[in-house]
């Protein structure tokens, strides 16, 4: 990935088995661990700060589709627009969660704990542990 063009610190660890379709829009922190399964097509940039711990089968959807806008084609809805993914620094993204960038993009502040299975749509603060597929606060 390094050679086609990600920036990924050295001290970090992806798998084989990441599906990257644009490495270009994929930047990696420090010590960070990306295990397989894993969906990061980087149409839209994506960022994963230091020391943040990537779950099984996460995936990160950076594709927003504007059905409502209808100055559009149905063609250029269909394309869609590419959005960033910004995940902060000492994150923990558990196993099958779906990061949504949606119309805005998604940002995730550092120290953030996502519970697995969680469906993400909404930017997340700092310092939080969020989970469930309406994206509760469970701790503060």
């Amino acid at each position: 990935l390094r050679l086609a063009g990600a920036d990924i610190d050295m001290s970090s660890r992806v798998h084989r088995k990441v599906y990257v379709r644009h490495p270009e829009n994929i930047k990696i922190g420090k010590r960070v661990m990306v295990p397989a399964s894993i969906d990061m097509a980087g149409m839209g940039k994506i960022e994963i700060g230091d020391d943040s711990l990537i779950g099984a089968s996460v995936r990160f959807l950076t594709n927003h589709h504007p059905l409502d806008d209808d100055s559009l084609t149905r063609d250029q809805q269909r394309m869609g627009t590419q959005q960033h993914i910004t995940v902060g620094k000492n994150c923990w993204i558990m196993n099958n969660v779906l990061l949504v960038a949606g119309k805005n993009g998604l940002t995730i502040g550092d120290n953030v704990w996502i519970a697995a299975g969680s469906i993400v749509t909404k930017d997340i603060e700092s310092n939080v542990l969020v989970g469930a597929s309406l994206q509760k606060l469970l701790k503060n």
